[in-house]
């Protein structure tokens, strides 16, 4: 796969990621709220409570995939990467500052969704606890690519990117309208 299709599936992914956190913390959050108003405490483990926090998987497997997909990837310079050619739209570069960002609201947000609708006596159930260890190591492998780039001691071509083929102009500003645009 080429730097440029892995950087555009990353930053795809990265909007997924971004609306499945929002939904998680919002739609979670207000669930959880009103079941616990009305029903006061709950006591047992519901199946569908069950359901919900098995949930929580999708949001933790995403982010491990786009670090996993982003280990790779040179340092980004600031260009906008380009959709497709049909399109006129460029989604912004995803580098590693905003997955570490994303990844403590993805830890964050993926322990309150695993440990919702649990009666104050339970313990927190195991799966709950795995879903967050493996956000956990995702975030921890990115730390160490962090690191191990800014140590040099990862391949040159996972820290500097490519020149730009001779003969084609890249915009100087991160969402500066191309020619096509004009």
């Amino acid at each position: 796969m080429k730097i440029s299709d892995r950087q555009l599936l990353l930053d795809r992914l990265f909007i997924v990621l971004a609306i499945c956190i929002c939904a998680e913390l919002l739609i979670g959050g207000a669930v959880n709220i009103a079941v616990q108003g009305l029903a006061g405490p709950i006591t047992g483990d519901h199946a569908v409570f069950m359901v919900w926090r098995t949930l929580a998987w999708v949001p933790a497997l995403l982010y491990v995939v786009m670090v996993i997909l982003s280990l790779p990837l040179p340092r980004a310079k600031g260009q906008a990467a380009r959709a497709e050619s049909s399109r006129h739209m460029r989604l912004p570069v995803v580098g590693r500052g905003a997955l570490l960002f994303f990844g403590f609201m993805t830890l964050w947000g993926t322990w309150l969704h695993a440990a919702s609708f649990l009666s104050e006596d339970a313990p927190a159930p195991e799966s709950a606890a795995l879903v967050v260890y493996v956000v956990l190591g995702g975030v921890a492998l990115l730390l160490l690519r962090i690191v191990l780039g800014w140590l040099r001691l990862v391949p040159r071509s996972w820290r500097i990117a490519p020149e730009p083929a001779p003969g084609v102009a890249l915009p100087e500003q991160r969402f500066a309208p191309s020619k096509d645009d004009e």
